[in-house]
């Protein structure tokens, strides 16, 4: 289900990543992180801080995802240049994010979700090792600075990070 990704750790990529974890990148806070909903003890739906590079289409007035940050084209080629590194196909972009969570005294999980209704792919680019394991079905991402991983649109979720800052960027994508 996750495939690790190869880094190609580009000019491009390395400052993109100085840029997202510098002093000066804008940051937005989201009191909960999906809209699912558990009742399972230990799942919580943690707030965190986001910067949508390319905002998520909606059921309400957004039916496409739309370009939502200045840095839109640096996410955009990062992003490309790992898929040709790793001969990936990607037709279409329908959502990026750089997504920040603060690390906590007392690890929990992140409420199970899927980001979209339909067939898609994630890929996560994690800038820091915080910790904070990926959970997608049976299996688990234990995450290092610069990994990368893919997997279908399943349902995921995560561990909580307790002494870094876990800070990723999130991007869905499907092959038409």
């Amino acid at each position: 289900m996750i495939t690790k990704l190869k880094n190609p750790f580009t000019e491009s990529y390395l400052n993109f990543k100085e840029l997202i974890l510098s002093n000066n990148f804008p940051w937005f806070y989201n009191q909960l992180s999906t809209c699912s909903k558990s009742n399972k003890k230990g799942y919580i739906n943690t707030p965190f801080y986001n910067h949508a590079f390319l905002a998520r289409p909606d059921s309400g007035s957004s039916k496409y995802p739309r370009v939502n940050s200045d840095n839109f084209n640096q996410a955009y080629y990062v992003l490309n240049e790992i898929f040709d590194y790793n001969n990936i196909h990607n037709e279409c972009f329908i959502r990026i994010s750089a997504n920040s969570i603060e690390p906590t005294r007392e690890k929990f999980f992140s409420v199970p979700h899927i980001d979209h209704n339909f067939p898609h792919k994630n890929i996560i680019l994690y800038f820091t090792s915080a910790g904070g394991k990926t959970f997608v079905g049976d299996e688990f991402h234990d995450p290092k600075e610069d990994d990368i991983i893919m997997f279908d649109g399943l349902e995921h979720y995560l561990e909580s990070p307790i002494e870094k800052r876990r800070i990723v960027l999130v991007a869905t994508f499907i092959n038409i």
